[in-house]
């Protein structure tokens, strides 16, 4: 391969006016065998100008993790790189990263990684060797590269266990001393800006070795203890040029990124993370229980110290790195559950408040400065989805909320500054500002202790209400900020409440007033909605005005949170809110298309705010259910924004388009919303079936909602066939199994909604269910939702069904073999009215004749399901009404403050699990329930596992026969069967019955006692809707005889 011929096309893309043609060339050429290797060279070659091996790292980069792994079965067309190549690349790649510069490094750092999931150790044993071989290497300029190299390996193992680790733990048994060997010899006693990168690999190393498993056969005692005094010293170290607070803000942040903050922010990150996963007794796994104890009386007292002193150094105004600083603080936080620690920290306490954690609270010069230049982003950074929840501000109220809740002595000092601060005429508003923040730091403490609670109505009239009247404005938002705090607080004097209410109304309303100040208030409105009752009578009258107010403050911020907020007055004002229901969906969709035009943002952002949007539209929309002319009003406005997501294919707000469409269908179809259903068909005809699962609930609401003008147009009852047609024939992994359960629900559905009316595409739609049927299933939720397709047309048309299922016999058999797998209420109730079709039909399958002995058996299966189902449903509605009625009770929890020599070990954690798994193994389930207690960063959770309830995922879609008024009832229909068939035809039923148990006998003459109850009951209903009742005992026949003979008589 000409290399000349590639550097020159790798030079042309870097100007835009060649970029197109040359990388349209090079994506000719690069499957040419040779090409790969060519562009390694081109990066590892000095003489060539760095832009270009720049451009070929990139290159050579998505190559191989577009192109390193063969293609599957399913794609044989696809390009892969030459195994020629590929072994060139595995020999030379650890080569290339130790000569890169670091520009180019990061690029084949990438490569290496990719390459290692796929082909370490088995096609890769030479990479430990070569890494071996650069760190046993007295030349240090090759340490860099080895060093990279490594930590792009040990990441690929970094969240993997057991035998999957093997081949890293196994690797760093021999790498793992070179470079402890390297870093203590060498590393430690030299603060260069080179040794300094080294330092860092080699801490990014160990950290991603033991982040998430500790191998303690790898790291004996006597070598953890070697790591750990690198950690401490690396902290320990300083050096005046590095902690001077510069006085610009982006020397600050160039401060930040420097080599020797750099480094400290790992040891840091490295201390806290193994003292929290690894040596904290008491929240360990059983592994590391002793080494736990190791940990903590070996390391408490250096660790505690470098922490110390780096927190003093941020005390003299030193500067400190913003993760180390947060990091210190979250190993303290842990530190104050244990005896051993806390005797080293006590003496410190007051201290640490006063001058640590108290100053961290309060409202920062950058504070004030990103207030008055951007306040929109200050409510971006301090209120949204871009808050940094373990920032050191909110790792200073996380460590001050622990040690007031969990050390005794810790709280009475707290409040001693805090009342300090607040009733000095010398502090100013700033200190202030600190002291309110404290005060909600630990608000939910104070407000479980008597002795504190019943003073907060006090506090707030004395220094909170003024607040709001003071003249700077983070002291306003402040004191919304802990009103929001307080809002489960037992107000005793009616007056505190109203006034608390009114001074956030105020804030909110009033025209002059800053936008952190409104948002802030806006959250605590939220709150005492939430907690507060009597919030209702106070704010009724000015909900319209709120309500608007908010739209131009969320039009403002484009602030997700606030959507919440609006969401939860419309949801607790309905009658208030009705009258502008219509003015706010407008301000929501034109939010939404500004959201949508505007630029700059961050995209994920800009999502949530739009999902936020688009959320609160629909929330408007379900509220005012009850209000038909409401509803009929906010329609167009609704379908506006509807109609920009499909027609832009705006795939990001599929679901939640989809969601509004349905709740816009629930109950009428306008002529619009037809013209919406083909919208919907253009969408999967343009964008495919990958949303077909959100599309579901509103087509479902067609074909049931409307029935009559769903049939009115063959068009549409053909789209539906042809979006069905295109979930179960796609056999892409796109689609997934979960997808065909609801187009075979959506088949099974239109069969039984519109029965004859569709009689000439029945045929079809079960042909794709059979022919789905015959490919490979892999749950048997799909299997026997397909299987219910069929069954339901058997309760429908016998006939036509027998006459389109060609493997009759062989359907019959699967079907009957897979009773047990039919499930709720709906799917066993079809699966028995399919058996009664077939029972008395006078043509009976083979297949009847040979699985006669398991018919009545599977029967009295799914009416034993049944019999469940209907009971789970009752509790389920029973329990409903319990929560309706039931009166809120304040919950107070005593919290447990330690004495200096207490541990807090959460035993009552461990203890609930075992006698929650007690529990469940002695009860009498219907089925076996299995429980198992994983590790908590075990993240394969099916969310989906069919549970104790015994409602399926699918039977939200109802069709006639769920209607709590339909007039079809299971039981009836098989105890009528049953009867006709000994009368009429008793050869047939003596072979279904003779097979019977005792016990089954038994269970067939339950099912017939509960058949004349629910006839009886139905009797009853009916005399109730024509105004009268009356009582009628009916005569249940005691025994049944099932050898024949002249069958009991129904009444």
């Amino acid at each position: 391969m000409d290399m000349r011929k590639i550097a020159d096309l790798l030079r042309a893309t870097i100007d835009p006016a060649q970029r197109e043609e040359a990388e349209n060339q090079l994506k000719q050429v690069e499957k040419i065998i040779g090409v790969a290797p060519a562009l390694l060279k081109i990066i590892m070659g000095p003489e060539i100008e760095m832009p270009i091996r720049q451009a070929g790292a990139i290159y050579l980069k998505n190559m191989v993790c577009n192109s390193w792994s063969e293609p599957d079965e399913d794609e044989p067309q696809r390009f892969h790189i030459h195994e020629q190549d590929r072994a060139y690349i595995r020999d030379t790649v650890v080569d290339a990263v130790v000569l890169a510069p670091n520009i180019i490094r990061a690029q084949l750092c990438v490569c290496i990684g990719y390459i290692c999931r796929r082909d370490f150790p088995s096609r890769w044993p030479s990479l430990v060797d070569k890494i071996c071989v650069y760190l046993q290497s007295p030349e240090i300029a090759g340490w860099p590269g080895a060093f990279a190299a490594l930590l792009a390996t040990v990441k690929v193992f970094e969240y993997k266990k057991g035998e999957e680790r093997k081949p890293l733990d196994e690797a760093m048994n021999l790498l793992l001393p070179l470079v402890q060997t390297i870093t203590v010899g060498h590393l430690m006693n030299d603060a260069s800006q080179g040794s300094l990168t080294m330092q860092r690999y080699v801490l990014k190393i160990f950290y991603a070795l033991t982040q998430h498993h500790l191998p303690l056969s790898l790291l004996t005692k006597e070598r953890f203890q070697v790591w750990m005094e690198v950690v401490r010293v690396v902290l320990d170290r300083g050096n005046p040029e590095f902690e001077t607070i510069p006085a610009d803000e982006d020397d600050k942040d160039e401060l930040e990124q420097n080599e020797w903050w750099k480094t400290k922010k790992w040891a840091m990150r490295t201390l806290y993370r193994i003292f929290e996963r690894y040596g904290s007794p008491g929240s360990v796994i059983k592994e590391y229980a002793d080494f736990s104890n190791y940990y903590l009386n070996t390391f408490s007292a250096g660790a505690l110290q470098v922490v110390f002193k780096m927190l003093d150094s941020y005390r003299q105004r030193k500067f400190v790195a913003e993760k180390v600083l947060r990091d210190g603080l979250l190993y303290l936080k842990n530190a104050v559950n244990h005896a051993h620690a806390w005797k080293f920290m006590k003496p410190h306490s007051n201290p640490m408040i006063s001058d640590v954690i108290y100053p961290l609270l309060c409202h920062s010069d950058a504070d004030e400065r990103l207030w008055k230049e951007d306040p929109i982003e200050y409510v971006r950074t301090k209120y949204g989805d871009s808050v940094e929840e373990d920032s050191a501000v909110s790792c200073a109220e996380q460590l001050l909320n622990a040690m007031c809740k969990k050390r005794k002595g810790v709280l009475p000092g707290c409040l001693e500054l805090i009342t300090h601060v607040l009733n000095s005429p010398d502090s100013t508003p700033q200190q202030k500002d600190g002291a309110l923040h404290m005060v909600g730091s630990i608000a939910d403490i104070l407000l479980k202790k008597d002795q504190y609670k019943d003073q907060f109505e006090n506090v707030l009239s004395q220094f909170v209400f003024p607040s709001f009247a003071c003249p700077f404005p983070y002291l306003r938002a402040r004191a919304a900020w802990l009103l929001s705090k307080l809002s489960t607080l037992k107000f005793t004097r009616e007056e505190v409440l109203q006034e608390t209410l009114r001074v956030l109304v105020s804030a909110i309303l009033n025209k002059d007033e800053e936008l952190p100040v409104k948002v802030e208030s806006a959250f605590a409105i939220e709150s005492f909605i939430q907690n507060q009752h009597r919030t209702h009578e106070y704010i009724q009258p000015q909900v319209c005005a709120l309500s608007v107010e908010l739209l131009q403050i969320l039009r403002a911020t484009e602030n997700d949170d606030l959507t919440n907020v609006l969401q939860k007055i419309v949801c607790a004002f309905v009658n208030e809110v009705a009258p502008i229901a219509h003015d706010i969906c407008v301000h929501l969709a034109n939010t939404f298309q500004q959201v949508m035009e505007s630029t700059g943002d961050v995209d994920g952002e800009k999502t949530i705010v739009a999902m936020g949007l688009l959320n609160t539209m629909e929330t408007v929309l379900v509220v005012m259910e009850e209000q038909p002319e409401v509803c009929l009003a906010l329609e167009p406005i609704l379908l506006q924004v509807v109609t920009l997501v499909l027609e832009k294919s705006i795939m990001e707000f599929y679901e939640e388009a989809f969601s509004l469409i349905a709740s816009l269908t629930e109950k009428q179809i306008s002529p619009a919303m037809w013209q919406v259903f083909e919208g919907l068909y253009r969408v999967v005809e343009r964008d495919g079936v990958e949303y077909f699962v959100e599309m579901m609930p509103a087509l479902h609401n067609y074909i049931t909602v409307d029935t009559e003008a769903f049939l009115s147009d063959p068009n549409r009852v053909l789209a539906l066939c042809s979006v069905i047609k295109k979930v179960l024939l796609d056999e892409s992994e796109t689609v997934g199994e979960d997808a065909e359960c609801h187009a075979a629900k959506l088949i099974e559905v239109l069969i039984l909604q519109c029965r004859h009316n569709i009689q000439n595409v029945i045929p079809s739609l079960l042909q794709l269910a059979l022919d789905r049927l015959s490919r490979q299933i892999k749950t048997s939720e799909l299997r026997t939702m397909c299987l219910q397709v069929v069954v339901a047309s058997f309760y429908h048309d016998l006939g036509l069904t027998t006459s389109v299922v060609s493997s009759l016999d062989a359907f019959i058999k699967q079907w009957i073999a897979d009773t047990d797998c039919f499930l709720g209420l709906h799917d066993r109730k079809i699966c028995v009215l399919g058996l009664c079709a077939l029972l008395q039909s006078p043509n009976r399958p083979s297949a009847l004749q040979e699985c006669s002995k398991e018919i009545l058996p599977s029967l009295i299966l799914l009416f034993d399901g049944l019999k469940r189902a209907y009971a789970s449903k009752a509790l389920e509605n029973a329990d409903s009404d319990s929560d309706e009625e039931e009166d809120d009770e304040e919950y107070c929890e005593i919290e447990e403050v330690l004495e200096s020599d207490e541990d807090d070990i959460d035993d009552a954690g461990q203890d609930y699990l075992d006698a929650l798994d007690r529990k469940i193994k002695s009860a009498k389930a219907p089925f076996d329930i299995k429980t198992e207690i994983v590790d908590e960063d075990d993240e394969d959770d099916d969310e989906d596992d069919f549970s104790a309830g015994e409602e399926t995922a699918l039977e939200c879609y109802a069709t006639p026969l769920d209607d709590d008024e339909c007039p079809i009832d299971e039981y009836i229909i098989f105890k009528e069967v049953l009867l006709n068939l000994q009368h009429f035809d008793p050869a047939w039923y003596a072979t279904l019955t003779n097979v019977l148990n005792e016990e089954q006998r038994k269970s067939v003459q339950e099912i017939f006692t509960l058949a004349d109850q629910r006839k009886e009951a139905a009797l009853s209903r009916e005399i109730q809707k024509r105004g009268g009742f009356e009582f009628r005992q009916q005569a249940v026949p005691s025994s049944f005889n099932f050898g024949g003979g002249v069958p009991p008589t129904l009444s």
